[in-house]
């Protein structure tokens, strides 16, 4: 995966974004959380330093099932 992303970025940010793709999967399947896909775009927006840095406004605390409520 890093090969494949080293070649659109530098090899740390690549290393990066697949971590931080690895954490989301792994927060979603153990958690059997939400997927939060605005979540994730700006969390990757950031890593990959694109334009300024708003604060995020979802939580970094893993979505909750809507069963738990």
């Amino acid at each position: 995966m890093v090969a494949a992303l080293a070649h659109r970025t530098d090899p740390l940010s690549a290393r990066a974004l697949v971590a931080v793709m690895d954490g989301v999967c792994l927060q979603v399947l153990l958690t059997d959380g939400a997927y939060d896909e605005e979540y994730v775009r700006l969390v990757l927006a950031r890593v990959l330093n694109e334009g300024p840095n708003p604060p995020l406004t979802a939580s970094s605390e893993p979505p909750t099932h809507p069963t738990d409520t």
